[in-house]
């Protein structure tokens, strides 16, 4: 670009910045996390998270260390950095139980710590293991049976208020309204079988008492909630009443909106087989034209090589193999507060996975812009280039014709030195991540850029 171009480009600036008028940088309204078909949507726009699995966000020490109040869930915010839009953790009716009556004290902390941040929740409502994994009267593990699953669910669990199935209704009823929640997710592994130690149930009734639960609580939830996404809760690795076709079949209840899978195979980017593997899983979702995440991911130092940089270099290999395949989420286990070591799965403060997690180090198509910046501006993160004129997906090229030149720059001047919102996210293409106006480092941006051409 020659110096006479630059100068015209700058002239345009300064003429706009001129007549701009000053305006509040404002949160604008926050939006719920949707779907449009197999893509997660946020604000109108395609949406993408990593983040953390924070499962004891809501413990009082019983699971696994306190954090229900104090700083310990915000110090563990800050120490997980930008670029993660998610956190899962576990709302377990124990843990709103003291003494004997429902309090509620831990899950407002937990929401509004998230929401402070600008992070969103995964809520999972119980566990198949029992209560964190162990009895809530500390007694032997209440693993979830065919007969909870049958009728279990409805009455009322050992040293617990409620049912499982009042329990969500009091949780969804809650926290309907808030958009910090990310999903529901009905359990956390599912599984149907008589007991712990044996087999799937004859033929397909695994898959048959596991299908009449997920739809009844979920249609429970949507409907108390027409907000949120629902998630069943699956490892996705052939579990009993998900395995191979079953996996599908289960997903296909009209009130699930989003698949899951569970990855702690340390040395396959793209693990499993071809009968419960991850692009099988991938492939079922999308004939069902609903999402899939991966709501744990799960790597010891000491499998991949023994340093902590090992494991952040076995999870990009992860990331980079997954992503392009369409997954929207991708949430590591699990964070500590007490740090890292080389022989469990514990990520703390400092550890190089953040890096790794973190979107806007992350540029999945290629086109120079971060996923995360993609996110932001609604272009797509999966996509380098426009194949029509309604086709957001390179940064550079805000109308879409597969060029970056003066007719985009000039989208910029007319909205010179206003805050996003109310400009448009579109126009905030720089620094990466964004700032929040749309200013001079925008037009530098695209100036730079300035007559290139991508590709369909």
């Amino acid at each position: 670009m020659t110096r006479a171009m630059l100068a015209l480009l700058l002239a345009f600036a300064l003429t706009a910045l001129a007549g701009a008028v000053d305006a509040p940088l404002s949160a604008g309204t926050v939006q719920f996390v949707t779907r449009n078909g197999n893509q997660l949507m946020l604000d109108g726009h395609a949406y993408h998270f990593t983040g953390m699995n924070i499962y004891n966000a809501n413990s009082d020490g019983w699971c696994w260390y306190d954090m229900r109040s104090g700083n310990a869930l915000d110090d563990a915010l800050n120490a997980i950095g930008r670029g993660k839009g998610a956190m899962r953790a576990w709302f377990f009716q124990p843990l709103a139980t003291t003494s004997g009556q429902r309090d509620w004290s831990a899950f407002d902390h937990t929401i509004s710590v998230s929401a402070a941040h600008g992070d969103r929740v995964i809520v999972t409502l119980t566990d198949q293991w029992g209560e964190c994994g162990i009895g809530e009267d500390g007694g032997i593990s209440y693993y979830k049976t065919k007969e909870w699953y049958a009728n279990g669910y409805k009455s009322a669990d050992p040293a617990m208020l409620t049912s499982y199935r009042d329990w969500v209704a009091e949780v969804v009823t809650r926290y309907k309204d808030s958009p910090t929640v990310l999903m529901w997710q009905l359990i956390n592994d599912a599984e149907v079988k008589e007991s712990e130690g044996a087999g799937c149930l004859p033929g397909t009734e695994s898959r048959d008492v596991l299908t009449a639960w997920a739809s009844d609580v979920s249609g429970l939830i949507k409907s108390l909630d027409s907000n949120h996404l629902v998630s069943l809760g699956t490892i996705g690795g052939g579990q009993c009443g998900a395995q191979y076709t079953e996996y599908q079949d289960i997903h296909a209840i009209s009130t699930i909106d989003v698949c899951e899978y569970h990855d702690y195979s340390p040395n396959s980017p793209m693990p499993g087989d071809q009968w419960n593997g991850l692009q099988f899983r991938i492939d079922q979702c999308n004939a069902l034209n609903k999402p899939l995440f991966v709501g744990e991911v799960g790597i010891k130092p000491s499998d991949v090589g023994g340093t902590l940089q090992d494991r952040a270099n076995a999870l990009k290999a992860k990331l980079d193999a997954q992503l392009p395949t369409g997954i929207d989420g991708f949430v590591a286990w699990a964070w500590s507060n007490l740090g890292s070591t080389a022989v469990n799965f514990d990520v703390g403060p400092s550890d190089a996975v953040l890096d790794v997690l973190d979107t806007f180090n992350l540029d999945t198509d290629g086109d120079g812009f971060s996923t995360g910046l993609e996110d932001l501006a609604g272009t797509d993160p999966l996509d380098a280039c426009p194949d029509n004129v309604v086709d957001d997906a390179w940064p550079a090229d805000i109308n879409n014709d597969t060029f970056s030149d003066i007719s985009d720059i000039v989208f910029l001047t007319g909205n010179f030195g206003a805050a996003v919102p109310p400009a448009p996210a579109r126009y905030n293409v720089a620094p990466d991540p964004p700032d929040g106006f749309v200013d001079i480092t925008d037009i530098s941006k695209l100036a730079g850029l300035f007559g290139q051409r991508c590709t369909p």
